[in-house]
């Protein structure tokens, strides 16, 4: 793809930006700047997710960037009210579809917007020289302040090795040479450096290309444009929690990351923790523990029905996996 020195101007990328200004401003010179990107179906889980990095955090002085493709106004109105209670920014920038839509999808549940990331740090840099981006499946379990002392290393930024089986595959198969692959739900970016050594521009030279050449989305995008160049850091900074599996007792950020999402079944004390974030956010959700009976959501009860195994639930296992064979039939016809 052949990029006009032009073509990332802001006019090109952000059709408009609505700034929430927190009335009493603080004078924190660690204040830390979060960006998050969302399709506006999942604005509800990027408000439970806020929440819980507010409440963990009132001793930070922190401001939102919300990167959407579009907002309703009652989500709208929710943030105005969140920055009102705590006294945070929040700006949220409606984002151009165009540029992001050449960006292969393997699979048609996801969306373009996971790819407005590769963009963030080109609008961050008029705040800010670091800044922390974050995916809005996760519940934060701790203070953010031991971002604040990690050393970049001369790299644009820092983050944690994706699951074993991942990262063997993913090398493999992507040819990566620096024998490392990272989960991009977290990302420490060091924006300096990001510009510096193009990063952006090196991620949209993939645009266009043929699908088949990635496992997956942005993250295999991010992987091939920097193979290697960046920090690996703690699993803590972002636990890949995965049948509820127990991070360390200093874990920052609970990711539950795959398919299966506690806002739809509810099975551990970490599906748990989710739902407390849940219950003192503005977008509040009545608790369930199991989904509806409709086919859609068969993948969650294969899911229970792995989870019992393992804790040698047999009887709920067997109910859950006979529910998934029910509701896959129905899906599939």
């Amino acid at each position: 793809m052949d990029i006009d020195k032009d073509y990332f101007a802001e006019d090109n990328f952000v059709k408009k930006t609505i700034d929430i200004e927190a009335k009493d401003q603080r004078a924190d010179h660690d204040k830390m700047h979060i960006c998050f990107n969302v399709d506006k179906h999942y604005f509800d889980q990027l408000g439970v997710m806020a929440t819980s990095v507010l409440e963990t955090n009132r001793d930070l002085d922190l401001e939102f960037h919300v990167f959407i493709n579009e907002i309703a106004e009652d989500d709208l109105a929710k943030v105005h009210q969140l920055v009102e209670k705590y006294g945070q920014a929040f700006h949220i920038y409606l984002m151009n579809m165009a540029p992001f839509s050449k960006f292969h999808l393997l699979h048609e549940r996801y969306s373009h917007v996971g790819y407005f990331r590769l963009y963030m740090p080109k609008l961050l840099k008029k705040y800010t020289d670091r800044f922390l981006y974050i995916d809005a499946d996760m519940v934060c379990l701790g203070s953010l302040r031991p971002f604040l002392a990690i050393d970049f290393q001369g790299t644009p930024f820092a983050a944690v090795s994706d699951v074993a089986d991942a990262v063997k595959t993913r090398l493999e198969f992507l040819k990566l040479k620096n024998g490392k692959y990272f989960n991009a739900g977290m990302m420490w970016v060091n924006v300096e450096e990001w510009e510096k050594q193009k990063i952006t521009e090196r991620c949209f030279e993939y645009t266009g290309k043929d699908p088949k050449m990635f496992m997956g989305h942005d993250q295999d995008v991010l992987n091939l444009a920097l193979d290697g160049n960046f920090v690996l850091l703690p699993n803590k900074f972002n636990f890949l929690g995965g049948m509820g599996s127990r991070g360390p007792e200093d874990t920052i950020f609970y990711h539950f990351f795959g398919r299966t999402k506690p806002w739809e079944i509810c099975l551990n004390e970490f599906d748990e923790l989710w739902w407390q974030a849940n219950d003192i956010s503005l977008w509040r959700h009545a608790r369930i523990k199991y989904p509806p009976l409709k086919p859609k959501y068969y993948h969650d009860y294969k899911y229970a029905g792995k989870y019992y195994s393992k804790k040698k639930e047999h009887l709920k296992a067997w109910k859950c996996y006979l529910i998934y064979s029910y509701l896959k039939m129905r899906y599939k016809l």
